[in-house]
C-alpha cells in the first residue's frame, strides 16, 4: 500500500518521447486539495511494463510564508533531449 502522503493521485499527463520512452507526470497527496500534494514523474523504457521514478516531488512551495502545494505537471518534448515543463 502507498504511504499516506501518496494515496490520492490525479491529473496525469503522458508524453511519448522521440526515443519511444513514456514520461508520466501526475500529482499525489494524502487527499484531494491536501497541502501535501506534489508533482511526481515516472519514466518507462519498456512500453509501460516497468517504471522508474525520475522526480519524487518538487521543492516545497511557499508564498508570503504560507505553504502551498503543486497540483499539475505538464511536460512536452520540444526536440529530442529537450523537455518543457509547466507546473
Amino acid at each position: 500500500m502507498a504511504p499516506p502522503h501518496r494515496r490520492f493521485c490525479a491529473f496525469t499527463n503522458t508524453t511519448v518521447l522521440s526515443d519511444g520512452r513514456i514520461l508520466v507526470a501526475f500529482h499525489a497527496g494524502s487527499a484531494k486539495e491536501a497541502p501535501d500534494e506534489n508533482v511526481l514523474m515516472r519514466l518507462s523504457a519498456d512500453g509501460g511494463r516497468t517504471w522508474e521514478a525520475v522526480c519524487d516531488g518538487l521543492a516545497p512551495l511557499t508564498l508570503d510564508e504560507k505553504l502551498g502545494s503543486w497540483h499539475h505537471g505538464r511536460v512536452t518534448e520540444l526536440a529530442p533531449g529537450h523537455l518543457l515543463g509547466a507546473f
